[in-house]
């Protein structure tokens, strides 16, 4: 018993000293240079870009919270673009999912899209989604009151992006500054 528990004891300190772990990982030449980046997010929210030679950091990049449904995840587009997912579907009446599309313009990469869905799931007449091209400024955005005029900022800097300094409710960016779950 004891040769076990030290056996345990000893495959934890090697984990416990990496830090930060990896939640998901893709690949991805969205500055078309031939060479892929790799898009790493870790446990704690923090996006990480990376490609030979370099590495940068977004601290805070998605929503993380404590328990299941609320974890972010990484995917690939259809047209190849970096998907950030944040959500809320575990907990509470406030259930939301964002999705960032993440390109590389103007010789940087950007928030080159946003999707924002939320819902109550005690009251079925509560809902709204939006999804805005940022580099257009075209999108919709609709509750259940009908179809609403969106806000559409400019493509920020992927650099520049804080999931705990965007207004709560995050729907504010698209529903024309009403206040919505």
């Amino acid at each position: 018993m004891r040769a076990l528990s030290l056996l345990f004891i000893l495959l934890a300190v090697p984990a416990l000293a990496q830090g930060v772990e990896l939640v998901t990982e893709v690949r991805a030449d969205l500055d078309e240079d031939g060479v892929q980046e790799t898009y790493t997010l870790r446990e704690n929210g923090d996006l990480v870009v990376s490609e030979a030679g370099w590495e940068r950091v977004v601290s805070d990049a998605a929503f993380v919270g404590p328990v299941a449904g609320q974890q972010p995840s990484l995917g690939i587009s259809v047209l190849g673009s970096v998907l950030l997912t944040s959500m809320n579907e575990g907990l509470g009446r406030d259930r939301r999912s964002m999705t960032l599309t993440i390109a590389h313009r103007q010789g940087d990469w950007r928030i080159a899209g946003y999707n924002y869905d939320f819902y109550d799931p005690m009251d079925p007449d509560t809902w709204g989604h939006c999804d805005l091209n940022l580099l257009t400024g075209e999108g919709v955005a609709e509750t259940n009151e009908g179809p609403l005029a969106p806000v559409a900022p400019s493509a920020p800097p992927l650099w520049n992006w804080r999931a705990s300094e965007l207004p709560l409710p995050m729907g504010n960016i698209c529903f024309d500054g009403r206040v919505v779950p």
